[in-house]
């Protein structure tokens, strides 16, 4: 109502945002006293986000979600409180996007007040036009992944560290499998991901264990450095799995191929006008 009675002006007859704006509040004078709500809110949906998309003034962001939530708490008895409810699950998500654990910290969160949003339009409202999108939000919020990065070679017989990212996992289970090097190539080439995995299922384990990442629940993609155990000079690939069985079909499962080698080299830096000389050695 504050936004239909203000008087706007421009002295620019080609400001097409202004008369965006105009026409917006034409439409939400004209379904200002509207019995069913439906229409004004749509009207003002659209006029809020229009503004937010085109701000140029700061905080920008925060008040977008003070509008919203304000207009949320007026209609908590109808099903546009989902569709608001959506469009504040949808902000979360997008700056939850921005959380770097080792940079921008401060959105770390958004996806849970996002996944909130979204329970509560689904609970109040199940069915509705906006729990359906919010539901599309919760999906992909809850989505798992997990993947595995090791060096191309590790030195042999010692332990090592490999990367695993990781998003909405708990405990995470490994299996190492000793490969031949040709077969592996030939295994990668003509098999596709599940059955490329259910191959590497048939071979007997070397070893097998897990780690608990220590998941924060905060819905975000993480990384943590995984200590592997000492292993003979060989070919290996290694299984990753947020369930013990590594079933391709119905569970998330990476997998990295890598060599344990004693092969090394040491280079030194040539003088000027010098040869380079590289001394190396390799193990049997």
């Amino acid at each position: 109502s504050q936004f239909a009675g203000i008087q706007m002006h421009t002295s620019d007859p080609s400001a097409l945002k202004f008369y965006a704006l105009e026409i917006l509040q034409d439409l939400i004078r004209f379904h200002l006293n509207d019995k069913n709500p439906q229409a004004l809110v749509d009207a003002d949906l659209k006029r809020l986000n229009f503004v937010k998309d085109n701000a140029i003034f700061a905080y920008s962001d925060s008040l977008y979600v003070g509008a919203l939530e304000k207009l949320r708490s007026q209609y908590t008895r109808d099903t546009v409180y989902a569709e608001v409810s959506y469009f504040l699950a949808k902000q979360y998500l997008s700056t939850g996007s921005q959380y770097q654990p080792y940079g921008e910290t401060g959105h770390q969160w958004d996806l849970k007040k996002s996944l909130d949003y979204c329970d509560q339009a689904l609970q109040a409202f199940p069915g509705s036009y906006g729990a359906r999108n919010c539901q599309v939000i919760k999906e992909q919020i809850l989505n798992k992944s997990l993947s595995i990065t090791s060096g191309y070679a590790v030195p042999g017989g010692e332990p090592f560290l490999a990367l695993l990212s990781f998003r909405n996992t708990g405990k995470v289970y490994f299996r190492i499998i000793t490969m031949d090097y040709r077969e592996d190539k030939e295994i990668q080439a003509n098999y596709r991901r599940e059955a490329l995995i259910e191959k590497y299922r048939s071979f007997d384990p070397l070893m097998e264990f897990s780690v608990d990442t220590r998941d924060p629940v905060d819905y975000q993609n993480h990384k943590a450095e995984v200590a592997f155990p000492a292993l003979p000079v060989g070919y290996y690939v290694v299984l990753a799995s947020t369930e013990a069985g590594f079933n391709a079909g119905s569970r998330i499962v990476s997998w990295q191929s890598f060599w344990a080698s004693d092969i090394s080299y040491l280079s030194q830096k040539p003088e000027s006008g010098a040869m380079a000389r590289t001394a190396s050695a390799t193990a049997a």
